[in-house]
């Protein structure tokens, strides 16, 4: 199955689920696929905390991808090697 998406800068082609393609949305290059890898959980943090590594929820805090002992956290992750950007989807339901 191939769906087709559109937005205004981006241009996503899904196949069961999964992208396997994607325009960068500032340059319009094509991103490459890749993953995002930590011994840790990885999230986004409204403040940076050198404190602790866990993630507050109540405080607007994000969890990327949830940590694990034995295999750590991984994201699927889009590059832009000459933007130097990346894209992540932490959508559970896309990986």
């Amino acid at each position: 199955m191939l769906f087709l998406k559109l937005s205004v800068k981006m241009i996503l082609i899904k196949f069961f689920w999964r992208v396997i393609a994607l325009k960068c949305p500032y340059c319009n290059e094509e991103m490459i696929l890749g993953y995002i890898r930590s011994p840790q959980e990885i999230s986004w943090r409204t403040k940076k905390d050198i404190l602790t590594n866990v993630a507050d929820k109540s405080k607007g805090d994000v969890i990327l991808a949830e940590g694990n002992i034995l295999r750590g956290s991984t994201l699927i992750a889009y590059n832009c090697s000459k933007c130097k950007k990346i894209i992540i989807d932490y959508d559970k339901s896309n990986m």
